[in-house]
């Protein structure tokens, strides 16, 4: 647990010019003080009725950029960004008592971008992709026929690792509004709220 004067003063030394790396970087030490073993967190996302969804995902990356992960695109969430291509993405940090959320446009990665990161996946990532990316949320039967799936693409592939499905796709949250949020156990919570507009930063104290 983070003790209390650790966190004082935590957003008093703002610059005077705030740019995506200060945002980020802020990002980034909450992240690795609650020492996750992955980044992961709630995506939301709304349909073209406004129906609202959320599921959780793995974040790939935080960079200056955005938030970057990967899916299927026969999944809900990637007819959702076509449709409406904006998310709220949350980390939630229990360890720390402390919470990120990210909201903005969404971004497709192209061909190259995509085949880029497949490549750093193992032998395995990429088998156990190729058994549900090609069919996601499409009635399955039985689990057994997933795992005699694996069982057969394992052979399959035993002395070869399979290319990049086009079903593996990759999307950036490219933030427009971040919120910071953490509870103090000996004062009261903090809340900070950094909007964009057009090319500059602009942060602000809120009441939780």
């Amino acid at each position: 647990m983070i003790h209390a004067t650790e966190r004082e003063g935590w957003f008093d030394d703002v610059p005077a010019h705030i740019n995506s790396h200060w945002i980020v970087e802020r990002i980034q030490v909450w992240l690795e003080a609650e020492a996750l073993p992955f980044m992961m967190g709630v995506l939301a996302t709304v349909d073209n009725n406004g129906q609202p969804a959320s599921r959780t995902v793995a974040i790939r990356e935080v960079t200056a950029e955005g938030l970057l992960f990967f899916t299927q695109s026969g999944s809900a969430k990637v007819a959702e960004l076509s449709a409406k291509p904006s998310a709220s993405f949350t980390f939630m940090l229990p360890h720390t008592q402390r919470q990120v959320t990210v909201v903005g446009k969404v971004q497709p990665l192209d061909a190259n971008e995509n085949s880029s990161y497949w490549e750093t996946y193992d032998q395995e990532r990429r088998l156990r992709f190729l058994v549900y990316g090609t069919k996601s949320g499409q009635p399955l039967e039985k689990q057994q026929h997933l795992d005699e799936e694996l069982t057969a693409l394992r052979a399959r592939y035993r002395d070869r690792l399979p290319e990049r499905p086009s079903a593996y796709v990759g999307y950036r949250i490219v933030p427009e509004t971040v919120k910071f949020y953490q509870l103090n156990a000996h004062r009261l919570s903090d809340a900070v709220s950094v909007l964009r507009t057009e090319d500059e930063w602009t942060l602000q104290r809120y009441v939780p």
